[in-house]
């Protein structure tokens, strides 16, 4: 794949990126079989085709995750979250006891 072709990734939709990798699995499968049957002369193909794959995967986890950094926050935000709750939960049963 080459650079304009990931720029391009970048500014595709979730289900268009979503047609992307269906479309790059097939390829896959078609070039497995045509190597398994002996009629595939470049197997680099498969190799490269897989990395397009993981391209494709890793744009459309960031888009639909968000970036790092807005993953670690919202991590954050659990935890300290699930922290507090736990503290009330502490207490009543210190007030129980």
């Amino acid at each position: 794949m080459k650079s304009n072709q990931l720029k391009e990734l970048h500014t595709k939709t979730v289900e268009e990126l979503n047609r992307e990798l269906r479309d790059l699995k097939a390829e896959i499968v078609k070039q497995e079989n045509a190597r398994v049957h002996g009629k595939l002369k470049n197997t680099n193909l498969i190799r490269e085709t897989r990395k397009d794959v993981a391209r494709v995967m890793t744009v459309l986890h960031t888009k639909t995750m968000g970036s790092a950094e807005a993953v670690v926050e919202k991590v954050e935000e659990m935890a300290v979250k699930t922290e507090k709750k736990a503290k009330k939960v502490a207490k009543k049963e210190a007030a129980a006891v």
